[in-house]
């Protein structure tokens, strides 16, 4: 399992543009894919894993996770930081807001650390619109099937 961001994309690199890929985010094991693990792990395509989950099943060919990661969205950020920080628009920075709220139960989890809020005060530079941080836009999403979160204190 590789946690060093800039080895992963070096690795990544050395894949090669024309070779298939699988990219596995916030489900460290062929269960939590519910009917498709099976043909995932079958699957002769590089099989890439972000997650920020303990122990990940070691059928992937490249990882990058780290539990102390917020979320998957965190990881993801990363990744395309260290490759191209200008590749962060205002889609991407929407799309990865949405998974660090939804990873981190609206910043609720203790994994959250006062670099993933500047983590986030970065898209808000990049242009993320402010009406997305009110909590009545979120709470549908946050209670909803399949992604209702736990009362717990960490994800």
């Amino acid at each position: 399992c590789q946690r060093d961001v800039r080895s992963v994309v070096r690795r990544h690199r050395q894949i090669g543009i024309r070779d298939s890929v699988i990219g596995v985010m916030d489900a460290d094991a062929a269960t939590r894919l519910g009917p498709v693990g099976k043909s995932v792990m079958a699957s002769s395509a590089t099989k890439l894993l972000i997650d920020h989950h303990t122990n990940p099943e070691r059928w992937f060919d490249l990882s990058y996770a780290r539990e102390s990661a917020s979320s998957t969205g965190q990881l993801v950020y990363e990744l395309i930081d260290a490759d191209d920080p200008s590749l962060v628009d205002h889609q991407i920075a929407s799309a990865l807001y949405t998974a660090i709220v939804t990873d981190t139960g609206s910043f609720r989890f203790s994994n959250v650390s006062p670099d993933l809020h500047r983590l986030v005060s970065a898209f808000i530079d990049r242009g993320l619109p402010l009406i997305l941080f009110r909590p009545s836009l979120l709470a549908p999403l946050l209670t909803s099937s399949p992604l209702s979160l736990s009362s717990q204190a960490t994800h």
